[in-house]
């Protein structure tokens, strides 16, 4: 006596391949939890062919029941999902040697970038700290330079004030005799 009875349901499609499953309450016939969902694949069942997809959930079922057979990516595929589910696929594909090569190597590149981003970083910032103390020197010799103007204009204006002759003034001052007859009094 087989226990196995076929499902009499009108919905169930015996050749479909996806199934939603949800837990019922064979008494009152109401779904036990919202929360719990079941998602079979019967991947034998699947049998699209790559010109037939066009949904995102029949090219994983196309790519997961044909991966042993797969030479090269599949047109349409170029989604980097895809491309990533590829290159994982492939990496598990190597023999144990292969893959502890490729690992090591990847070690490497990483190691080498890890030091290149390391040495970008602080290079980056030493010349922050460099360009930071130039444009403070800079800053303060223009205020010094700006602040003995300041004091030549001011004792010029005193100069000129006691009346003493403009060619001695910009001889102290180094002022020209113009800017010292532009000199106003406050």
């Amino acid at each position: 006596m087989s226990c196995r009875k076929e499902n009499s349901d009108p919905s169930f499609e015996k050749d479909a391949y996806h199934h939603v499953v949800r837990l019922v309450n064979t008494e009152t016939k109401r779904v036990f939890s919202d929360r719990l969902t079941l998602v079979y694949l019967e991947m034998p069942k699947f049998r699209k062919n790559e010109t037939e997809l066009v949904t995102r959930e029949e090219k994983w079922a196309y790519i997961l029941n044909n991966l042993d057979a797969l030479e090269a990516i599949p047109r349409g595929f170029d989604e980097e999902v895809f491309m990533q589910f590829l290159d994982t696929a492939e990496l598990a594909r190597l023999e144990p040697d292969e893959r502890f090569a490729y690992e090591q190597s990847l070690k490497v590149y990483r190691d080498n970038k890890n030091v290149m981003d390391y040495a970008i970083e602080e290079a980056t910032e030493k010349g922050f700290e460099k360009g930071l103390l130039k444009g403070r020197e800079e800053h303060e010799a223009r205020g010094i330079e700006k602040g003995r103007a300041v004091e030549r204009r001011n004792m010029a204006r005193a100069m000129k004030a006691k009346g003493i002759p403009t060619a001695t003034i910009s001889e102290f001052t180094g002022l020209s005799a113009e800017e010292i007859e532009a000199l106003t009094f406050p």
